[in-house]
């Protein structure tokens, strides 16, 4: 914490000197994720606020924050710790639709995440809220939970049918949710915001994977081909 007055110092050197260059800014990011990757899991507060701090301030936004595999070295349940430390930069993302340091903390804990029940509400709030580019990571990342992705991926389809043209949905949908398939194989596709009207399309599936399929739905993708 001793070392905090000193990093604000030499964050505000490097960002606003005259001659500061991307090398620098580069080399001073890179010291604030290692800072933030460090201390974010029962560290100090003061260390976790300067290195995100620092990282607004070299790029305008968190999202590019890179936290590594803390599922790796954090102790069982320490992921909530972490969480707790980011909050109110998460929170403050969410508000104006920046998702980016939810989507880096998701990455960071793998499997875990699939027990953070707040974390995972961001995810859905991003697939319903943020732009065509965040929502499409987020309904990656919010379907890698395998005990709850059968389920998700028919509410996903629920609120934007043409979520099919993503691969992790489209997956689900022709391997196990085939009951969900009708609509993909309307003689209409599911235009929308994945899937731009005019767009060909056909399901894209495997031998094995149709074989799966009742023969009504064979037929209608026989029709699409």
């Amino acid at each position: 914490e001793e070392a905090a007055p000193h990093l604000a110092r030499l964050a505000t050197d490097a960002v606003e000197a005259r001659d500061s260059s991307p090398q620098t800014r580069r080399a001073l990011g890179e010291l604030a994720l290692a800072v933030l990757g460090e201390h974010a899991a029962g560290g100090t507060r003061t260390l976790v606020n300067w290195a995100l701090r620092t990282l607004v301030r070299i790029s305008g936004t968190t999202g590019g924050a890179d936290l590594g595999r803390l599922d790796r070295t954090l102790r069982r349940g320490q992921e909530h710790q972490v969480y707790e430390a980011l909050r109110p930069w998460i929170e403050a993302g969410a508000e104006k639709a920046d998702y980016g340091l939810a989507f880096a903390l998701t990455r960071a804990v793998g499997r875990r995440a699939a027990g953070m029940a707040e974390l995972q509400d961001l995810l859905w709030q991003a697939v319903r809220y943020g732009n065509d580019t965040t929502a499409r990571t987020a309904i990656g990342l919010w379907l890698e939970p395998s005990a709850t992705r059968d389920e998700r991926v028919a509410r996903v389809l629920a609120r934007e049918p043409s979520a099919a043209a993503l691969a992790p949905v489209r997956a689900v949908v022709v391997r196990r949710r085939t009951d969900l398939l009708d609509p993909l194989l309307a003689e209409t596709p599911p235009y929308g915001r994945f899937l731009t009207k005019g767009t060909p399309w056909s399901v894209p599936a495997t031998a094995h994977e149709v074989s799966r399929w009742v023969p009504r739905q064979q037929a209608a993708l026989l029709r699409q081909c």
